[in-house]
């Protein structure tokens, strides 16, 4: 038990020091400089900031969803109900 406590201990110290290290070289690098500018990049001409274009969830309307509602409760019924 003892020796793999020691390595889950080294491991975690070998990832903090990896993250430490990795922040350090950023920081050296300019990778933290202007983090504005980098959220902009993604957008172009097509597509301004602010204004989605692509529709990829578009919005219902209250009367659609009550139509598909009683669509669907429509078609779980069977058409001829058994008499008991």
């Amino acid at each position: 038990m003892s020796i793999a406590l020691t390595i889950v201990g080294v491991l975690m110290a070998a990832l903090v020091v990896t993250g430490v290290l990795g922040f350090y070289w950023a920081g050296k690098n300019g990778q933290f400089k202007n983090l504005d500018e980098g959220a902009k990049v993604i957008f172009d001409e097509d597509e301004p900031i602010g204004k989605p274009t692509d529709m990829v969830f578009p919005v219902k309307k209250k009367n659609e969803e009550s139509e598909n509602a009683e669509a669907a409760d429509a078609a779980d019924q069977p058409e001829n109900p058994k008499d008991s």
